[in-house]
């Protein structure tokens, strides 16, 4: 069987080899009429059995996505996950898996963006350089819990005025930062860049996203510390506008809770969140009660509009 490349992200023999192989296991044990279509291994469903009608599936929907991130998805029954070697074990897929192959180990929320190394060590010496500060002040003035701030890793640029909230990839990597001014004549957010340039597609929170549980996604980096003491699931792409790497991350999520700002941009974030996650559920759950985001929210009102779509709130 020829060996297909399937995109940039895909390079090492190792693994075309590894996708040539899951396409003959999947053709000889799954389906005889396996085939690669674009970035998907498509074939019949292994769960039509139990969640397809009539307990089959006469026009191949289940999916195996060969970029990054990896998942699977059954466009039918709605079956779907990212723990693709999970997945092949219990489909009974005996070849080799190798420790350092990200394919078969790739497990989301563990994608990891082409970031530069020289860039990422910058970052990380950038914040060496700024003050822990999770009693500031203005912390405490916008309501944000001291516990959390730790967590959050949140500092202070005392050259800048700025509070400094570091954004981490899934290995705990420094990828960006964002800083929000305390003077009256600055903007009020910026991003710090290297060499003027900033990496695309940040996700605040990656590090500790579960795309199992129901992820709340907000604007901003304080409407994260305002949800995340009782619900840890939360995340912002700053702003209401996802980048195609952003939404590369978000694909695989099972369930989306939209608490974006209380204004018509927040509402227009919900249709196109919504659009671009045709596969997930997504609920917009902002409430007119007053305020313009969950930052400005008193913390019982938080709690309050999250528990209505999660259990087991703290």
């Amino acid at each position: 069987m020829k060996t297909i490349i399937i995109c940039n992200n895909v390079e090492s023999l190792y693994l075309q080899n590894t996708i040539t192989n899951l396409l003959k296991f999947c053709c000889k044990n799954l389906d005889k009429h396996a085939k690669i279509v674009g970035k998907w291994i498509r074939l019949k469903c292994p769960f039509a059995k139990f969640k397809h009608q009539h307990g089959k599936d006469d026009h191949p929907s289940f999916g195996i996505y060969l970029d990054f991130p990896h998942g699977y998805n059954c466009f039918s029954c709605g079956s779907k996950g990212i723990r693709i070697k999970d997945l092949l074990n219990e489909l009974g897929y005996n070849g080799e898996f190798n420790s350092s192959d990200n394919f078969f180990n790739f497990c989301l929320p563990s994608y990891v963006e082409n970031v530069d190394n020289v860039k990422k060590m910058c970052y990380n010496k950038m914040l060496a350089h700024f003050v822990p500060c999770p009693n500031h002040p203005y912390l405490i003035e916008r309501g944000i819990d001291f516990y959390i701030a730790k967590e959050l890793q949140v500092c202070y640029d005392e050259i800048a005025n700025r509070l400094c909230f570091p954004v981490f990839d899934c290995t705990n990597c420094c990828t960006g930062i964002q800083g929000r001014s305390l003077g009256s004549n600055l903007p009020k957010y910026k991003f710090y860049t290297i060499n003027n340039t900033m990496n695309t597609g940040l996700l605040y929170g990656e590090q500790w996203v579960n795309f199992d549980d129901p992820l709340v996604i907000v604007e901003g980096v304080f409407d994260v510390a305002k949800v995340k003491p009782h619900w840890y699931n939360v995340c912002t792409f700053f702003g209401v506008n996802p980048s195609k790497k952003v939404i590369q991350k978000l694909f695989f999520a099972k369930k989306v809770l939209m608490l974006f700002d209380n204004d018509k941009a927040g509402y227009l974030a919900c249709n196109i969140l919504q659009s671009m996650l045709p596969l997930t559920q997504c609920i917009n759950i902002q409430q007119n009660l007053g305020y313009k985001d969950p930052g400005e929210m008193p913390t019982e009102v938080v709690r309050w509009v999250v528990s209505k779509h999660v259990r087991g709130l703290k």
